[in-house]
């Protein structure tokens, strides 16, 4: 794998599950525009880019998006970690381009951009947004090699997937303007 790094998969992967408590509903079963749910949106947006395709997490598949392989979250852990976690220790030899499912306003840009940033040297794309001074690991390209960096983290005690940030193998690179918009997610009916 390490010789052929251009040879190992990419799937893609939606988190689902989290309580939505500040939203007060399953936000991946929200609606577009056009009647598909924010689930079945960012499969479509993944789906050129991709191999296969599954959800993560616990919730009510909709539509279209019923067909998808499921990944059960990591028990004991929390947040989006038990999901990438999941991903990575199901399929120890495939590459993720994951969104969370909070994530709406993804485009194809934002996906070609995301995955021209590898360089065959990383663990991990996780884009950092100059906007708000964060990275955005929820939408974000893990390489398998990460999968011993998530593991750790997680025997940590952590309970945050941005820690994953410090390690010197995470490519960090600033969103560019143009695209900064497909990072901000969605938590607040006010925001629909």
């Amino acid at each position: 794998m390490e010789r052929f790094p251009d040879h190992v998969p990419i799937y893609g992967a939606v988190l689902i599950g989290g309580k939505s408590r500040r939203m007060g509903r399953a936000k991946h079963l929200i609606q577009t525009a056009d009647g598909r749910s924010w689930l079945e949106y960012l499969v479509s947006i993944f789906e050129p880019f991709v191999a296969r395709q599954f959800v993560c997490g616990a919730g009510e598949l909709p539509g279209a998006a019923v067909h998808l392989e499921r990944v059960d979250d990591l028990a004991g852990v929390e947040g989006p970690l038990a999901g990438i976690g999941a991903l990575l220790r199901r399929f120890p030899y495939v590459s993720w381009l994951v969104s969370g499912c909070d994530m709406p306003h993804i485009r194809p840009e934002a996906v070609q951009w995301l995955l021209e940033q590898r360089d065959g040297s990383e663990a991990a794309v996780i884009p950092s947004n100059r906007e708000t001074g964060n990275v955005e690991p929820l939408f974000a390209y893990y390489d398998y090699r990460c999968r011993g960096l998530v593991d750790d983290l997680i025997a940590s005690g952590s309970r945050r997937i941005s820690d994953l940030c410090e390690h010197p193998a995470i490519r960090r690179p600033e969103i560019p303007p143009s695209l900064a918009s497909c990072w901000q997610n969605i938590n607040f009916p006010d925001q629909l």
